[in-house]
């Protein structure tokens, strides 16, 4: 391991992109559902992983009005939690008068959990794009880099909960940063940042990413399986039996 990547943050001092991940391909995002790797078309991360049930989610969808699934404030909250999140880790700043209370709240979340657990953040790139030439498939991981120490995958949430696809996502970039670099991080990391609360959930080896990125390529499979075959008109009726 070089020099470079024993440095750690101190209070906050930003060591931004030090990793020096070596692409062999460049990489753009096209739209919600592809990114471009070398001008062909990779399908996204994300985009498969909607495909698996979300009891949760659907549940939510049952008793939702018309409207408040419409609603995209939880989306922007989301997105905007993560540029507050990239600011203080690039910049060592965040002014709350500029974000509003909402990520305001979840930003103090950050940070105590930061505290509590004295997690000390090494060098690091923000928003990697992460692929697979093998699977053809991209996405970005919010965190690649050091925490503690060790080599380390993490993602941000702002939900309700921890659901199984979090892991499956994160144990999925673990993969793909192996196939770019030839290097195993060493664990993979899910912080859901709540008003009052932080939760967590840790892939604690590269031996069980493998295991959860196993089932993600059943995913892919299914997902390209369904494209090919097109819309498939479903209907659903009731009966009393």
């Amino acid at each position: 391991m070089g020099s470079d990547k024993q440095q750690m943050l101190g209070d906050d001092t930003p060591f931004y992109d030090l990793l020096h991940i070596d692409y062999d391909s460049p990489v753009k995002k096209v739209g919600n559902k592809y990114y471009l790797v070398d001008g062909v078309k990779y399908d996204k991360v994300t985009s498969i992983l909607h495909h698996i049930p979300h009891p949760q989610l659907e549940a939510w969808y049952k008793r939702s009005t018309k409207e408040e699934i419409a609603d995209d404030t939880a989306i922007n909250l989301g997105k905007q939690v993560h540029t507050a999140i990239e600011t203080k880790l690039k910049t060592g700043v965040f002014d709350e008068n500029m974000w509003g209370i909402a990520i305001a709240k979840r930003m103090h979340s950050f940070q105590r959990w930061r505290e509590e657990y004295n997690i000390t953040f090494g060098p690091y790139t923000l928003e990697a794009p992460l692929y697979s030439h093998t699977w053809g498939v991209c996405g970005s991981a919010d965190f690649t880099g050091y925490i503690d120490g060790e080599l380390t995958i993490a993602d941000w949430k702002t939900g309700n909960g921890i659901y199984d696809t979090y892991a499956i996502q994160v144990a999925t970039y673990m993969h793909f940063y192996k196939e770019i670099t030839g290097e195993e991080p060493k664990k993979g990391l899910i912080v859901c940042l709540q008003d009052e609360k932080v939760l967590t959930q840790v892939i604690p080896s590269f031996t069980v990413a493998e295991d959860l990125f196993q089932i993600f390529t059943s995913c892919v499979n299914m997902y390209r399986g369904w494209k090919e075959m097109g819309e498939i008109p479903l209907h659903t009726m009731e009966m009393d039996v």
